[in-house]
């Protein structure tokens, strides 16, 4: 009998009713193009060879591959993006997708909220994440249309740590005591999978724009996110210092919105079906979600660069 983790039977419970879930045995998905019972994104989040991504610790030293990229539609199929009018970036936009991880180091914490999605199942996600110490904290709920019990979550790419909880919002400050914590797998479902993502979405300095300028990362239109203008941007999908492969045609399975800043507001992530997953950024200011390792909470923290 195979005995699931802790993050998968939390995840099942979450989605007892829904129909249409297509995780696996692995508690992930495999169908063509899709995350495998492997793979997930790796530490920079560009796709590998089999089009899906492994969540190792970011590096400081990886260029902007550690985050990833996609390309079409909004999660749920909300919107969609034409891919004709997608081009190779400018040395300017390169810059900004460049910033983008060292930004969110700089503004430390930043706070979330959006729904992951994979087929016909949904996790909403609100909280916050520390882009200093790579700690995630949030309430997990049912998406729209959807009815589970939520619960709160709290993980590292070390740990993850998970409580009930029946209130609309996560309590602040973090508790510290009542974690059921395990070893965090980014392979166990596809919530675990985003939240690796989210969670390599920093580094203690800049990416390489030049790298990104020469990789197969595109931009493909203007938009706005809450009245904020952005460039949508596909980021590369082959391997940090890889050549981009003319002959690939797929579309990469992460997206930015940047502002002019080089502030990240969104995040649109294909993980397990052709359905996108979408996260929006915003300001966290006066927040705090410390390090669990300091705090005799839930996780050992797993630090920016090694």
């Amino acid at each position: 009998m195979i005995r699931k983790t802790l993050a998968s039977l939390m995840i099942a419970a979450l989605l007892a009713g829904v129909s249409g879930c297509s995780d696996n045995a692995a508690g992930t998905t495999n169908a063509a193009g899709t995350t495998n019972a492997t793979g997930t994104t790796n530490a920079a989040g560009a796709d590998n060879a089999a089009g899906t991504t492994n969540a190792t610790t970011a590096s400081a030293a990886n260029t902007f591959d550690a985050t990833g990229t996609i390309s079409a539609a909004t999660a749920g199929g909300a919107t969609t993006a034409s891919a004709a009018g997608a081009r190779p970036l400018t040395d300017q936009e390169a810059q900004r997708m460049a910033d983008l991880r060292f930004n969110n180091f700089n503004a430390g914490t930043k706070a979330i909220s959006g729904t992951i999605t994979d087929g016909a199942t949904q996790v909403a996600l609100t909280g916050w994440i520390n882009y200093v110490d790579q700690v995630g904290y949030a309430l997990a709920g049912p998406g729209k249309s959807q009815t589970a019990s939520p619960f709160l979550v709290e993980w590292t790419l070390g740990e993850v740590g998970i409580q009930n909880f029946s209130g609309p919002t996560p309590p602040l400050p973090v508790p510290v005591q009542g974690w059921q914590v395990q070893q965090f797998d980014a392979k166990v479902s596809f919530l675990a999978n985003a939240q690796a993502i989210l969670l390599n979405l920093t580094s203690d300095r800049p990416d390489d724009p030049q790298i990104l300028a020469r990789s197969s990362a595109q931009w493909l239109r203007s938009d706005e996110v809450n009245g904020v203008a952005v460039d949508v941007f596909a980021g590369p999908k082959e391997a940090d210092g890889q050549a981009p492969d003319p002959t690939d045609t797929s579309e990469s399975r992460l997206r930015y919105w940047v502002d002019d800043a080089g502030n990240l507001l969104r995040i649109e992530m294909r993980i397990g079906t052709d359905q996108w997953s979408l996260i929006d950024f915003t300001d966290a200011t006066g927040v705090t979600i410390p390090n669990p390792n300091n705090t005799g909470g839930s996780a050992t923290a797993v630090p920016t660069s090694q």
